[in-house]
């Protein structure tokens, strides 16, 4: 039978499990603070990890020099970055633009209600009656907050992409096949991430696609709009799909006033049968569970990464996290941990088992 591990054993492990929760902390904090350079680094280095390749190929294949192979893919990176940047704005100008329009349709659907009502012999009952009036100055108010919000992060995401295109030009610099290694943690770390990225970008374009053909088949406005915002929600797994489901509810509603009810029901339905078949059928066929990552520590990624880095963080959460159980599983003190975010609970139960027989 083993003895009982010593107090003073027992206070020294004690002591090490603090100061790893506070340096865990005190690192959120630090991310959370530094997010004006590290989101942008962030989108860099992502950026360059997915047009790596394309490097490569023209350096290797094409014997390029090394500055011509840089400029070429830094030219690529920009011009992906421009037209990222034209699709926003032009979202941006179609809300705005069709302002007038919404509040049309909101007032529209409340004058409906009403007549239906009053065809119905049913009373509208005062308190009812009171929030109807009132619908058009309620609507107008959101409109202008979300407005202002759309022009506050516009901004904001402007100047990031031009500090992405900075740290993407030095990123690529020191990016030639002779300097990376081809072996070891990080070449595993960024094949992982690279092979994430190509996989979920042709995914997400052909969704994209898809989604906003269906919608403007329909005859629903800001159908190419829509397609693009389904492309970039497409990168945020679980959620991303069903929020995009869910925005051409308010256009099918309100813009699209002559329309019967169940030419809307279909239209609402096609878009989500889109978003299914994309999310349920072909992703995970394609994919598969190539980063060994439980649902609920996905959720859970999202919420974190979310809160750090804001939206930005929702959308590189899951390549970040699968990084960190990558680096965990090296390490044989927190393999247990890389076991649990894949769902496994065993070798944490074994290692819990083990320091209580220490």
């Amino acid at each position: 039978m083993e003895e009982p591990a010593h107090p003073a054993e027992r206070d020294i492990r004690l002591q090490t499990y603090c100061l790893l929760t506070l340096t865990i902390l005190a690192i959120g904090v630090a991310l959370w603070m530094l997010r004006p350079v590290l989101v942008p680094f962030m989108l860099a280095l992502f950026f360059v990890i997915g047009l790596s390749p394309l490097l490569d190929l023209i350096q290797r294949r094409l014997s390029a020099t090394r500055p011509a192979a840089i400029g070429v893919t830094f030219i690529l990176g920009v011009a992906l970055v421009f037209v990222f940047g034209v699709m926003l704005i032009s979202t941006y100008r179609s809300v705005v633009g069709d302002g007038d329009k919404y509040m049309a349709g909101v007032q529209s659907m409340v004058e409906a209600v009403q007549d239906g009502l009053e065809k119905a012999g049913l009373p509208i009952p005062d308190e009812i009656a009171e929030v109807m009036e009132h619908t058009e100055e309620f609507m107008t108010q959101r409109l202008k907050s979300v407005i202002l919000w759309l022009s506050t992060a516009l901004l904001d995401l402007l100047v990031n992409l031009g500090a992405v295109l900075i740290f993407m030009f030095f990123l690529l610099a020191g990016a030639s096949s002779e300097a990376r290694p081809t072996t070891g943690l990080w070449v595993e770390i960024e094949d992982k991430i690279r092979g994430y990225i190509v996989t979920k970008t042709v995914i997400s374009i052909f969704t994209g696609l898809a989604f906003g053909l269906v919608l403007g088949v329909m005859g629903v406005e800001m159908a190419p709009q829509l397609g693009v915002l389904a492309f970039l929600l497409n990168y945020v797994p679980n959620v991303g799909p069903v929020i995009a489901s869910l925005l051409p509810i308010p256009l099918v509603l309100f813009l699209m006033p002559e329309a019967s009810v169940f030419y809307k029901s279909l239209t609402i339905a096609a878009g989500c049968a889109v978003q299914m078949i994309s999310g349920n059928v072909i992703e995970p066929k394609v994919m598969g569970n190539s980063f060994e990552l439980h649902p609920i520590v996905i959720l859970l990624s999202l919420i974190l990464w979310g809160i750090i880095w804001g939206p930005v963080g929702v959308l590189l959460a899951v390549p970040m996290t699968a990084a960190v159980k990558v680096l965990l599983d090296k390490l044989d003190r927190t393999r247990p941990v890389a076991a649990l975010l894949a769902g496994r609970l065993e070798p944490l139960e074994q290692a819990i088992d083990r320091e209580a027989m220490a």
